[in-house]
């Protein structure tokens, strides 16, 4: 039996155990559904209570989020005409509360039935979600709030520091602090806690034994990796970067063409200005500037960027001799 098919078979099950009725299944015209949907999920249809449904079955790979399903579920009932429901065997809290503030009909499998449009919200105990393939790695944004709070702030400033104040600092939405304080808090280096109308976050363990569980999940913060050959921007204004700056910090000699760190924004503003030019070969590169998912200002107060950032670049590289440095670099830098 196919995983959709064993899905489907402890689906009938699990509801004909919670609601007590027999589940029918009947086909769906999926060919009139968009390619997006249908790729996304594995289409099915059924008749609950007497009603037709459609359910959007997740996919193994599935990189959807909640607004998104939330989204594709409208669409399927505006196209079919049917209640669609959206059907998983697992997933966090967080998404739960984020299909069911948009009024989400989703089913997961013997954990929670909700489905508003037939007055049901039945649940069980929860099984925590696994991380799926894009939350196994930190999102830019994550890692950046992860750094920040590890660099600039100390145990009470860690719990002072709520999405709206850090938004503030970083110069990100309150919503995004808030997705990457949840990210965090599934990997479990954190816990959210509220206090009336705001959440206040705690780290769980000391700040080295965060990074040391941190380091599976760690992400380069160079996006891109640019070669010049002519470049007007005003290079004391930019943090060293790379080689350049583990020689800052190690034992390493500095590259013969110098490394610098750029966020995407200034980097978009310098080349609408035509302040650089790209190398006809590497080689001839007289700078090279790394652009970075974050402003390296942001964790940086001297010419070279921030200890865990670099850590976070070269700590899986191919090279030896630049992890080796890096597990350096991190003894040195940290407590």
């Amino acid at each position: 039996m196919s995983e959709t098919g064993v899905l489907l078979y402890n689906l009938d099950i699990y509801l004909s155990k919670t609601l007590h009725v027999h589940i029918s299944h009947s086909p769906v015209d999926s060919g009139s559904l968009p390619l997006g949907i249908t790729a996304d999920y594995n289409i099915a249809g059924c008749k609950i209570v007497s009603r037709e449904c459609v359910l959007l079955i997740e996919k193994p790979h599935s990189e959807k989020t909640p607004a998104a399903i939330a989204l594709d579920i409208k669409k399927v009932q505006d196209i079919t005409e049917r209640l669609a429901i959206f059907v998983t065997d697992a997933m966090s809290a967080y998404w739960r509360e984020q299909l069911i503030s948009k009024l989400t009909a989703f089913i997961q499998v013997g954990q929670q039935c909700y489905i508003p449009q037939l007055a049901m919200d039945l649940r069980e105990h929860f099984r925590k979600r696994l991380l799926r393939p894009q939350e196994v790695r930190f999102s830019p944004v994550a890692q950046l709030v992860l750094f920040y709070l590890l660099l600039r702030c100390s145990p009470d400033t860690v719990q002072d520091s709520t999405p709206s104040r850090l938004a503030d600092r970083l110069g990100y939405s309150p919503m995004s602090i808030g997705r990457a304080y949840q990210e965090l808090a599934a990997h479990d280096l954190c816990e959210i806690h509220r206090q009336g109308r705001e959440k206040h976050l705690h780290l769980v363990k000391s700040k080295s034994n965060i990074i040391d569980r941190a380091r599976p999940y760690l992400i380069s913060p160079v996006r891109k990796t640019l070669y010049l050959d002519k470049f007007r921007e005003l290079v004391p204004h930019l943090h060293l970067a790379g080689e350049s700056a583990m020689a800052e910090y190690t034992m390493l000699s500095p590259p013969s063409v110098p490394v610098w760190a750029i966020d995407t924004q200034r980097w978009k503003r310098g080349t609408a200005r035509q302040v650089w030019h790209d190398a006809v070969d590497p080689e001839g590169a007289t700078h090279i500037v790394e652009v970075w998912h974050y402003n390296p200002t942001l964790l940086s107060d001297d010419r070279t960027v921030d200890p865990l950032s670099l850590y976070a670049q070269f700590n899986s590289s191919d090279d030896p001799r630049l992890r080796g440095e890096a597990e350096v670099l991190l003894e040195k830098s940290l407590w």
